[in-house]
């Protein structure tokens, strides 16, 4: 006599391919959320600042708060855009590995990780210019 339990196949290899992909969203999931947080704080780092570039910082505790504001809203806009960076990579190393296999992966990863390095070292500039603006002559 058969019972149900019998006649069901056996799952293991669909069911370790299926944690494997929750293990993925919940990396992505947790960089998303980072990311979000990222651009709330350059948000309000934005805000403190004024709309305009300037040219020199004013001297005294008023000039370097807000110098010192200005660039931290630099640096977090600047790891957010990198962050995004690298999960764009993320995302296109694993649609490589699908579609391609290894290899496509591996030359996903290194063209992204390019990508990812410019944008931390254009953003870096920016924040190195942001700190290092010159004092105004009054």
């Amino acid at each position: 006599m058969s019972t149900m339990n019998d006649l069901t196949p056996d799952h293991r290899d669909r069911s370790a391919a299926r944690a494997d992909r929750g293990h993925v969203m919940a990396g992505a999931l947790t960089a998303l959320r980072r990311l979000s947080a990222a651009a709330l704080v350059v948000g309000l780092g934005l805000s403190v600042g004024c709309a305009a570039q300037p040219t020199c910082r004013k001297g005294g505790v008023k000039g370097a708060v807000v110098t010192g504001a200005r660039t931290t809203g630099e640096a977090v806009e600047t790891g957010a855009k990198t962050a995004a960076e690298g999960v764009k990579t993320a995302g296109k190393t694993v649609g490589g590995m699908v579609t391609g296999g290894t290899d496509e992966a591996r030359e996903e990863w290194n063209e992204g990780k390019a990508e990812t390095k410019a944008t931390a070292r254009e953003g870096a500039a920016d924040v190195d210019e942001e700190a290092n603006l010159p004092l105004c002559e009054e």
